[in-house]
């Protein structure tokens, strides 16, 4: 079990790649779902689709279960006024709160004790527009950015730039409801991040907490935490197996 205490003062990020785990664990994982998840999950066309969906929401009963000892099946959710999940049950444990993101060939969880967390995931060679998307989303700072890195590293950055805002909008629980390009991201060399907002966010940036990285070479994770000082924690392919 991990040490809730940590949540404290780390958040949990969670992820794994749906490939490397067998299909023969997935009608375990099913069990844990309620008879509305597992509804939702089988309206879904894709195959690949509802795998994923099934994974993510296992992967966050792993993740709360391992720092609360709670078993997989008990958890309940709702969604509040601007759809962000939220934990209904068990109640002594509400102050948990928790993002996910699932993206081809990779999802992701992190979780936080209190203090308002989101995650974003994205496969940087799925076909986009990319340059369209930060004509009408980011604001002139972060296109300068953009222009000013060589060619080949062009993409990578507008996604490690859209994965923060991302992240930062769920954690804020409007999703693209915020005007994206009121956030100014930057992201250094040794991968630090910084931030400013327009006041029309009514926001301060001394509060929130980021990071963001490469996993592997297709795909780019960020994640917001909304208090200073925050280590976001990453664990790689972790998920409780079914008895």
């Amino acid at each position: 079990m991990l040490d809730r205490r940590a949540l404290d003062r780390e958040a949990h990020l969670w992820y794994l790649r749906p490939e490397t785990l067998g299909d023969s664990d997935l009608p375990a994982y099913e069990t844990w779902l309620t008879a509305d998840e597992r509804h939702a999950i089988g309206r879904l066309r894709a195959a690949d689709d509802r795998r994923d969906r099934l994974l993510t929401r296992a992967l966050t009963r792993s993740l709360l279960s391992a720092c609360t000892g709670v078993a997989p099946g008990a958890w309940r959710f709702h969604v509040d006024q601007h759809g962000k999940p939220m934990v209904e049950a068990p109640e002594p444990f509400r102050h948990l709160m928790f993002s996910v993101s699932h993206t081809n060939g990779l999802v992701a969880c992190v979780l936080n004790t209190r203090r308002a967390v989101g995650v974003d995931v994205e496969h940087i060679d799925r076909p986009v527009g990319w340059r369209e998307i930060a004509s009408r989303r980011f604001n002139s700072t972060e296109i300068a950015t953009l222009q000013r890195r060589p060619e080949p590293e062009q993409r990578r950055r507008f996604f490690e730039l859209w994965t923060l805002k991302e992240s930062y909008a769920k954690a804020r629980g409007l999703g693209l409801r915020i005007p994206l390009d009121h956030t100014s991201f930057e992201v250094s060399d040794d991968r630090r991040v910084s931030v400013s907002f327009s006041e029309a966010l009514r926001d301060d940036s001394r509060r929130w907490s980021f990071a963001v990285d490469m996993i592997g070479d297709s795909h780019v994770m960020a994640a917001a935490v909304a208090e200073a000082g925050v280590r976001v924690v990453c664990t790689a392919g972790t998920i409780i197996r079914p008895a």
